[in-house]
């Protein structure tokens, strides 16, 4: 399953695949090792799930978390957790834009990644000045009107 991975204020963000999951925790493969300690936030972009987990171990590709929450990603998140829509939305956009360029067609690529109007217009409410946001919104948007 394709995921984020990212450190708890957002601020670093990389994509990773999530290799196996449970209730307690998951196993990822990233380009990079992580720090052993270090507390993540692991976002299932199919699910939309936000897990606040710290790595347990890590090697050259893979590094195991254990979760020690768990936020859904949409209306009534904390207003200091919202940077994790943005993230999911970034990745959306990222999987569009893979699919597009594979040739598919965009109402089935829109479908596939999950990419909703309804959804993304009630983002826009919760954008609240992140320019990074901002950006991807209005991207998301055109993908609609086009």
């Amino acid at each position: 399953m394709r995921a984020v991975i990212a450190n708890v204020d957002g601020k670093n963000a990389r994509d990773c695949t999530i290799v196996d999951i449970s209730a307690g925790g998951a196993q990822i493969s990233t380009s990079q090792d992580l720090p052993v300690g270090f507390q993540v936030y692991l976002l299932d972009t199919k699910n939309h799930v936000a897990y606040l987990a710290k790595v347990l171990w890590s090697n050259r590709a893979r590094s195991g978390l254990w979760f020690q929450g768990k936020q859904p990603i949409g209306s009534g998140m904390p207003p200091c957790l919202v940077f994790l829509w943005r993230l999911l939305l970034e990745a959306k956009l990222r999987e569009v834009d893979r699919y597009l360029a594979e040739g598919m067609p965009k109402a089935l690529v829109l479908a596939e990644v999950g990419l909703k109007a309804i959804s993304v217009h009630e983002m826009t409410q919760h954008a609240s000045g992140d320019r990074k946001f901002e950006s991807a919104l209005l991207r998301a948007l055109s993908l609609f009107r086009e």
